[in-house]
């Protein structure tokens, strides 16, 4: 018998990796997603005017998110929808990473977040 990995769809998007996280310095690394190393910095005050609220950066297989002082509410904010981060090939078919994430700040007078994040493939 052979043993297939588990599959897990949100729709026809992929879950590829979903996990929750306590933040205490503003940074999270998350290194290897389909070769692509991720850093999430959470501005911690000052960025509530910013045009985006999400920026995206990177080159070659780094990306930076950097998510303005918004996201840090004790009720919890979070992306609206699944944001694109790469396109790439994979076994001959074009696909999308994409990411969601949820955060909410611990206590009032903390700068710790609690997050929960998730990546996703789809099929272009």
């Amino acid at each position: 018998m052979k043993i297939q990995p588990t599959k897990i769809l949100d729709g026809d998007d992929a879950i590829i990796f979903s996990n929750s996280f306590n933040l205490y310095n503003n940074s999270l690394k998350i290194e290897n997603i389909l070769g692509i190393n991720i850093t999430f910095s959470f501005d911690e005050e000052g960025t509530e005017n910013r045009e985006k609220d999400i920026d995206i950066s990177g080159d070659g297989n780094n990306a930076i998110i950097t998510f303005s002082s918004k996201i840090r509410n004790t009720l919890g904010s979070g992306t609206t929808g699944k944001i694109e981060i790469a396109e790439m090939d994979i076994e001959q078919s074009r696909h999308k990473l994409l990411f969601s994430l949820y955060a909410s700040k611990i206590g009032d007078k903390s700068s710790a977040l609690n997050l929960s994040i998730a990546f996703y493939i789809r099929k272009v």
